[in-house]
C-alpha cells in the first residue's frame, strides 16, 4: 500500500523560507498523489487541534493507515541541564506518534495508558518516532513506537493504549 508524506501549510513555509524547491514540489507532488485520501485532514485537524507538537518541535512525516514516523529536530530547550535530550521530549515524541498512528483511521483517540523504556540518551541531531498498530480494536488501539537517533540505535521503546472516544 502506498503511503502519503504529509507536510502542512507551515511545513511548506519552513522549506520555501530555506528555499527548498526540490523538497517542496516532492511533497506538492506526494500530496497530489494520494489526492483521493483524506490525509490533509487528519493531519490539519492534528496540526490545529495540538499546539503542543508545534511548540515542541515534534514533526509529522508520514501516516498511513496504521503506521506513523516523525521526528525531532534537538533544540536547546529539548535538552535537560546535563545536555541530553530531555525524557519528556522523548515520551512526547512517543505519544504524539502514537496518536497519529491511532487516529489514521479518522477517528478520534485519547492516551490511555504507556508503559516506556529510556535505553540511550542522545545530546544533538534528529530524533525520528516510528509507530505502528500492534493491534485494534472497537474502543482500544495498542500502539507500539520506537525512537531512533541518526545512526539508527534504538533510544526509546514504548506500547501505548489509546481509546476512541468518538468517531468522525
Amino acid at each position: 500500500m502506498k503511503t502519503a508524506i504529509i507536510f502542512t501549510d507551515m511545513f511548506f513555509e519552513r522549506y520555501t523560507s530555506m528555499g527548498d524547491t526540490e523538497k517542496i514540489n516532492e511533497m506538492k507532488q506526494t500530496l497530489s498523489d494520494n489526492a483521493g485520501r483524506n490525509w490533509t485532514d487528519t493531519i490539519e485537524r492534528m496540526k490545529n487541534a495540538n499546539t503542543f507538537s508545534y511548540y515542541n518541535h515534534l514533526i509529522y512525516d508520514e501516516i498511513s493507515p496504521d503506521y506513523c514516523r516523525m521526528h525531532l529536530d534537538i533544540a536547546p530547550e529539548s535538552r535537560n541541564p546535563e545536555g541530553n535530550v530531555h525524557g519528556g521530549c522523548y515520551f512526547g515524541l512517543a505519544d504524539s506518534c502514537a496518536g497519529g498512528v491511532a487516529r489514521s483511521d479518522g477517528n478520534i483517540w485519547v492516551s490511555l495508558d504507556a508503559s516506556c523504556n529510556f535505553l540511550r540518551s542522545v545530546a544533538e541531531g534528529r530524533i525520528t518516532a516510528i509507530g505502528k498498530t500492534k493491534r485494534r480494536g472497537n474502543t482500544v488501539c495498542v500502539v507500539d513506537v520506537e525512537l531512533f537517533d541518526e545512526s539508527e540505535r534504538l533510544l526509546f521503546s514504548a506500547v501505548f493504549s489509546l481509546f476512541k472516544v468518538t468517531k468522525r
